[in-house]
């Protein structure tokens, strides 16, 4: 169990990637090529770095010379180059590129295009590309051309118009999904807005735009990708794209069946002072079990926690029946099912590496006076082993939370006897104190420290082969 401490930790102290992408990090991902999973899962290149042959010019057979591939980039470079549109139509799909602007420059992005129209645009919504700094065009890279611009989520208070995109001459991802349930567009992995085309909404949006006049405008349900020549250098690479069923799921990345299967591992067990529904007909708040543990030593008996404040404790045996109260610390810490608190509460356990001789167990949880993250100290009842006492409770770091979430929380002892305890960067969204980047402060790291010492007037120890030992502007305790 020691051998997933890092993986544990890191889990919890990093931010999640967008789900949407298909593989891996995008900046680590392989440049026009297709992973396995990928494969698997249905998508296809539009362009292998090599050829230009999934593409052609607007109302032509083929692409013009003003296209040049070099080096894997597929770039517009000279004068006349035109609009390219891909050689297939699509409905439903995801696609993703990678695109780099030059200063000043300006492209586009469009999709469901016809060869109707004199233009492309006339037919075929636009997802802007331009550079953000120098570019002159007021529709920012990334909106969806006099339509829709980015804007940040009501919950997250942000103000002002979402800009993630990178500077010129950088590589910026693309992400576009047109579905009949939902659009989206993403810049970066940041998501930029949602729609849903042939609606109310879209339809007053469109009347109000210089799109209104030509009467196929975003009606043709299907089309041609195109990628703009708008007099300006830019260049694109690692261009995806999945095609998206009517109905029902795209493929999964599966190459077979295993031949398992699931089954509760203690079916019979009931918890203390629980229940899903009571007798009146009442449906109470579920568990929510963050975490399943043991102490070392102490191989009869597991512990779970719930989010709400209750660390419980059960025999490990498949028939058992009864999970009891080991501690009950929910009058402190936020009710995770209040507002904004989706993500305090308990949120970590980890026992001493000598739990069965100094009954020493720790705790990290969020505070409900003051939202605050703490990482305590307990100790078992010396009446009953199979209950702490809450009165034991010592506090080892008290850590102040800019926002409700990201807090982090989970903690385990490594194979060296020292506590890893993981924060989050403290939400909200982006990490808009940048405190992920601060070394001067807790938040946004991986914490080491030694449980068993006391130094400087603090509550525990810093080892003395902690990375950032008299560096200046970090705080020690940061092992990562």
């Amino acid at each position: 169990m020691k051998s997933r401490i890092l993986r544990r930790i890191l889990a919890a102290a990093c931010l999640s990637l967008p789900l949407h992408l298909p593989t891996v990090s995008w900046a680590d991902a392989l440049v026009n090529q297709l992973s396995r999973s990928e494969q698997l899962s249905g998508w296809k290149l539009l362009f292998d770095g090599r050829s230009a042959d999934q593409w052609r010019n607007y109302k032509k057979d083929s692409i013009s010379s003003g296209w040049k591939i070099s080096d894997g980039v597929l770039s517009r470079e000279d004068k006349g180059a035109g609009d390219i549109i891909t050689r297939n139509k699509y409905r439903y799909f995801e696609l993703i590129l990678e695109y780099k602007i030059s200063e000043g420059g300006n492209s586009g992005l469009m999709f469901h295009v016809t060869e109707n129209n004199s233009s492309p645009w006339q037919s075929g919504p636009e997802v802007q590309i331009q550079d953000n700094v120098a570019g002159h065009d007021p529709q920012k890279s990334g909106w969806l051309y006099q339509l829709y611009q980015p804007s940040a989520p009501k919950w997250t208070k942000e103000q002002g118009v979402l800009d993630a995109t990178r500077p010129a001459g950088e590589w910026n991802q693309l992400y576009l999904r047109i579905a009949p349930n939902q659009c989206e567009v993403s810049m970066n992995g940041a998501v930029y807005y949602q729609f849903k085309m042939g609606t109310k909404d879209w339809d007053e949006r469109v009347t109000k735009s210089k799109f209104a006049k030509f009467a196929e405008f975003g009606k043709a349900g299907e089309g041609h990708i195109c990628l703009q020549d708008h007099g300006n250098l830019i260049s694109f690479r690692n261009i995806k794209i999945r095609e998206l069923p009517a109905e029902g799921a795209p493929p999964q990345p599966i190459d077979g069946k295993l031949a398992i299967k699931s089954v509760p591992a203690f079916p019979n067990l009931k918890w203390e002072g629980w229940q899903p529904v009571e007798e009146d007909g009442t449906v109470n708040k579920p568990l929510r079990a963050l975490e399943l543990t043991y102490a070392k030593g102490v191989n009869d008996r597991l512990f779970a926690i719930d989010q709400r404040g209750w660390v419980y404790t059960f025999e490990n045996k498949p028939e058992v029946e009864l999970a009891t109260r080991f501690l009950d610390i929910e009058s402190k810490v936020n009710v995770w099912f209040g507002p904004g608190a989706n993500e305090q509460g308990l949120l970590g356990l980890a026992f001493h590496p000598k739990f069965k001789e100094n009954g020493q167990f720790f705790v990290s949880y969020t505070k409900r006076e003051n939202n605050h993250s703490i990482v305590s100290r307990f100790k078992v009842s010396k009446e009953n082993p199979l209950k702490a006492d809450p009165a034991s409770e010592e506090v080892l770091l008290d850590v102040e939370q800019p926002f409700q979430n990201h807090n982090g929380g989970s903690m385990e002892f490594g194979p060296d006897g020292h506590l890893y305890i993981a924060f989050g960067d403290g939400g909200l969204r982006n990490d808009p104190k940048a405190t992920g980047q601060d070394r001067s402060q807790l938040l946004g790291s991986i914490l080491r420290i030694d449980v068993d010492k006391k130094t400087n007037g603090l509550a525990y120890g810093i080892p003395a082969d902690n990375p950032f030992i008299g560096v200046s502007g970090i705080r020690p305790e940061i092992f990562a």
